[in-house]
């Protein structure tokens, strides 16, 4: 892996992104952690436009439509669901929730699904929430990342205590499929019947969702708070070690690896089949290709 151009767009020292930026239109959108979406141009890798939007965010914004985002907010008592019309710049309906939201959720069958963090799913669509119900799990305390299995009914999450669960989203069940030795902080990756995560304890897992077995783990040199993402056939995931790793999806080996500055805590985004969007915890964003 090799940059081809990085660009700082945060003015302050709390402008930390936690999220995944999207493109429309060659337009880059990412949003920091004080709520505040940023346009970059990537034509001039130019920032072009920034507004205030939620609270706080550190959850990556979840596409709904065409323009349509729905961004999480984080922000204790005002803890929200926000509908974000990103071509037209403004905000379409703010629904209160009773805890935290910090994952992005799913969409499924055209409607959004998210999770607070203490475990209640709320359905919605483009004029807002529709229905909630909780997850019936014991003592949860989740990131609310969810990932949508291959089945389209299912959703795969994980708790900040290292447990990874799948519910039916259909008939409201809730099952434990995995516990990894410390908290899963970001949102799992699920290919197929294989699901993949990595967690606090410097691990990222390979866990087959029929058997509820581990096929492989490989360990890092920090915290993976970060999502894996596969492209190209590899899986690319970062960690606290300030290293981007590519590792073989079939048996964890490194394929390659990218040393950064700072701290990896989001991640990394596919630009094509050419290259990828990594930003860093110093603000940062890289723009990596495949020697």
């Amino acid at each position: 892996l090799e940059p081809v151009w990085h660009l700082k767009v945060g003015l302050f020292s709390k402008q930390h992104f936690f999220t995944t930026p999207f493109i429309k239109n060659d337009i880059l959108y990412t949003f920091s952690k004080t709520g505040v979406v940023h346009e970059v141009d990537l034509s001039k890798q130019k920032l072009v436009y920034r507004q205030s939007i939620a609270e706080s965010v550190v959850a990556s914004p979840l596409l709904l439509t065409e323009h349509i985002a729905i961004v999480c907010s984080a922000e204790g008592v005002r803890s929200s669901i926000v509908a974000y019309d990103f071509l037209q710049k403004k905000i379409l309906w703010t629904q209160s929730t009773t805890a935290p939201v910090l994952g992005p959720g799913v969409v499924v069958a055209g409607k959004f699904v998210v999770l607070d963090e203490r475990g209640t799913f709320y359905v919605g669509d483009e004029s807002g929430v529709t229905s909630t119900f909780n997850s019936g799990a014991e003592k949860i305390f989740t990131k609310g990342n969810l990932e949508s299995c291959s089945d389209a009914k299912d959703v795969a999450w994980a708790t900040m205590d290292g447990r990874i669960f799948v519910t039916n989203l259909k008939n409201q069940k809730t099952a434990l499929v995995f516990e990894a030795d410390a908290g899963i902080y970001n949102k799992v990756f699920v290919l197929g019947s294989k699901l993949f995560a990595g967690s606090l304890d410097k691990n990222i897992y390979a866990i087959d969702l029929v058997s509820k077995k581990l096929l492989w783990q490989f360990a890092t040199k920090g915290r993976v708070f970060c999502t894996p993402v596969i492209w190209q056939g590899l899986l690319f995931i970062g960690a606290n070690d300030s290293i981007l790793y590519a590792l073989n999806t079939e048996n964890g080996e490194v394929v390659d690896e990218y040393q950064v500055t700072e701290r990896i805590t989001s991640p990394v985004t596919a630009l094509g089949n050419d290259a990828l969007l990594l930003t860093t915890f110093a603000n940062e964003l890289y723009r990596l290709s495949i020697r």
